[in-house]
């Protein structure tokens, strides 16, 4: 995976009080996406509440999971898109997340739908066997629910991912992102206190 960076526009910073920097991540996710993120937040100083946006067709499970933790340990806003030059402001176009791109994205504290976005999940899978197969399966799958369960997503997208093999993508609707809380579009669930 590549990331690129953009500070904010001066002029748009002045006026619309928006400090948040740009941070694109692109291309297949690997094992290390997590130590390149890290590195470039401190290179740049990237405050909190920046923008990262994925379009990426997945890769290492065990990648995206990690680069989640960094999103989220420097409270990253996660959206879908790509890079565009032409969106002086906005900076962006529609864009694709799957597989490990999708487990990744719930990383961001706030998680943004973008119309013409698709996010999507299926199964995860390896291409070596072994006679511990299942036993990598079982540890695998406990690992990936907790990690959902710990970025305050539903995890009925565990299931979800489930129904579509290798080869196949599961792509929910807005509405059901919302449901599961995949996305927040911003807004946080609220909390009950007696």
């Amino acid at each position: 995976m590549q990331f690129s960076v953009h500070s904010p526009d001066v002029t748009y910073e002045k006026f619309m009080g928006d400090y948040a920097w740009r941070i694109f991540a692109t291309g297949e996710i690997d094992a290390n996406a997590d130590k390149r993120l890290a590195a470039l937040i401190v290179d740049k100083s990237i405050p909190e509440d920046s923008r990262l946006y994925f379009n990426s067709p997945g890769g290492s499970l065990v990648g995206g999971m990690a680069l989640g933790r960094v999103i989220r340990a420097n409270r990253l806003h996660t959206f879908i898109g790509q890079f565009d030059p032409n969106e002086k402001y906005v900076g962006f176009k529609p864009g694709y997340c799957y597989s490990a791109c999708a487990i990744a994205f719930l990383g961001g504290e706030f998680r943004y739908w973008t119309d013409g976005s698709v996010y999507g999940v299926h199964r995860f899978f390896w291409k070596g066997h072994s006679d511990t197969d299942a036993d990598v399966a079982q540890i695998m799958s406990a690992a990936v629910v907790e990690y959902i369960r710990s970025m305050g997503v539903d995890t009925r997208i565990f299931s979800l991912a489930s129904e579509a093999g290798a080869s196949e993508v599961v792509t929910p609707s807005h509405e059901m992102l919302l449901m599961l809380n995949v996305v927040n579009d911003g807004r946080k669930p609220p909390k009950w206190t007696i």
